[in-house]
C-alpha cells in the first residue's frame, strides 16, 4: 500500500494530501516540499492498535488549512504541534481518547468535526465556527454550545443528550440535523426560538416527539426518518 496519496479531485474521499499511519515520515515530507494545505492522517489498511503520535512536525506546516486525524491514537500521544497551524480552518478531530484541545489557541475554526469530550476546552473562542459535527456529546443538553453565536449548521450523532437546551443561542443556525440521539426528547421550545432556522432532520431519534402545530408549520422543511 502507499504510503501516502495527494488527490485534490472532485472524486476524492479527501482533497488534498493523505498519508498513511504508522508511517507519516515521506508523506510529511512532500507535504513540506509541495507547501500542501491540506493534510489528512488516515490509518493503513494493515495497521491496528492505537499510535503515539507527536505533533511537532506541524511547525514546519503553517501553511495547512485543513487537518484531518482519523488514525486510533494512544494518550501518549503529543498534540501540542496543532496549536501551530495558524491558517486551519477546517479540522476534523476523530480522537477518541481524553487528549485536551484548547479552542482558545485555534480560533480560526470555521468547519469542525469532532468527538466529545469534557477535555475540549473554550468552546466560545470559536468565534468563526460556521459548521459543527459532534458526535457521543455524553451529557444532558448543550450549554458548552452557548456561545457559538455564528454557527450556522449542526450535525449531533448519538450520545446522551435529552433536550437542544441552550442551542437557541446560536441565533444563526439555519440547519439542524440529529442522528441516533435516542435519549433526545425536547426540541420544540428551543427550535422555535431560532430566528433564521431553515431546515431540520431527525433520524433515530425515536424519543423525539412534535405537536401537529409544530409540523404543520415547518412542512416539508422538516425530515423525519
Amino acid at each position: 500500500m502507499a504510503k501516502f496519496i495527494y488527490d485534490t479531485s472532485e472524486n476524492s474521499p479527501f482533497q488534498g494530501l493523505r498519508v498513511f499511519a504508522p508511517d507519516l515520515e515521506s508523506g510529511i515530507k512532500f507535504a513540506k516540499k509541495n507547501d500542501v494545505t491540506a493534510l489528512a492522517i488516515w490509518p493503513s489498511d494493515d495497521y491496528s492498535g492505537r499510535m503515539v503520535i507527536n505533533l511537532d512536525f506541524l511547525k514546519d506546516l503553517r501553511f495547512v488549512v485543513s487537518f484531518e486525524v482519523i488514525v486510533p491514537v494512544s494518550k501518549k500521544s503529543d498534540i501540542q504541534g496543532i496549536y501551530e497551524l495558524r491558517k486551519l480552518r477546517n479540522l476534523r478531530w476523530a480522537i477518541d481518547c481524553d487528549l485536551m484541545l484548547n479552542f482558545d489557541r485555534l480560533p480560526n475554526i470555521e468547519v469542525l468535526s469532532i468527538s466529545y469530550s469534557p477535555a475540549l476546552t473554550n468552546w466560545d473562542s470559536l468565534i468563526e465556527l460556521r459548521e459543527l459535527q459532534i458526535s457521543d456529546p455524553n451529557c444532558d443538553d448543550l450549554r458548552f454550545l452557548s456561545g457559538l453565536s455564528s454557527l450556522r449548521s449542526i450535525r449531533i450523532i448519538g450520545g446522551k443528550i435529552s433536550s437542544l437546551r441552550y442551542l437557541e443561542n446560536c441565533t444563526d443556525l439555519e440547519y439542524v440535523f440529529c442522528q441516533r440521539c435516542r435519549n433526545l426528547v425536547q426540541v420544540e421550545e428551543t427550535l422555535s426560538k431560532l430566528p433564521n432556522l431553515k431546515g431540520i432532520c431527525f433520524e433515530g431519534c425515536r424519543n423525539v416527539s412534535l405537536s401537529d402545530h409544530f409540523l404543520s408549520k415547518w412542512g416539508k422543511s422538516i425530515s423525519i426518518i
